[in-house]
């Protein structure tokens, strides 16, 4: 079996994992990270590929940057914090912490359907003669793109990493 089928393989039963926890909410993710529905991707494979990266929460219930300072040795593995989580961590007796109040607020829905307006090139409702958007929108549009281009900054490395993998197994060192 190639790799590549295996990674697919391997990221649908993580997907599924996730899923199935109690601990991704795909509805709760696409609201908190609007850039999400951008994109050819569901919720839960965004998470696994680049959202974890990002240091991104897959619901309410997991907050990824607490648990990757909590626990240092899953953060210099390099290892996605819910599925270790998921897979070992809860086995360990590692706990899952919650995305607390304060940072849950600061993704109101006004502010996620207004990133969504200005990634789809619109106005907000009732702005229609201001021609210069606030400070909030510039900040918005600045962090979809900076999203954006990491997404794509992170498949084309893969993709190198991949290539390179390929290149050694096919012409390995004398």
């Amino acid at each position: 079996m190639s790799s590549e089928s295996t990674e697919a393989r391997d990221l649908k039963s993580d997907a599924r994992l996730i899923e199935e926890s109690g601990f991704f909410d795909a509805e709760w993710y696409c609201n908190q990270y609007p850039d999400v529905r951008q994109i050819s991707l569901d919720p839960a494979t965004h998470f696994l590929k680049y959202g974890w990266r990002l240091k991104r929460n897959p619901s309410v219930k997991f907050q990824s940057s607490a648990y990757l300072e909590r626990y240092p040795d899953v953060q210099s593995a390099g290892i996605n914090p819910l599925l270790h989580f998921l897979e070992k961590g809860k086995n360990e007796g590692r706990s899952a912490p919650p995305v607390p109040v304060s940072a849950d607020s600061r993704y109101s829905p006004d502010l996620n359907e207004a990133s969504l307006a200005i990634a789809k090139g619109l106005e907000s409702e009732g702005k229609e003669d201001r021609q210069t958007p606030t400070a909030e929108e510039q900040l918005a549009e600045t962090q979809r793109l900076l999203e954006h281009y990491f997404v794509q900054y992170e498949t084309l490395r893969f993709a190198m990493l991949d290539q390179n993998k390929n290149n050694q197994t096919t012409n390995p060192s004398p």
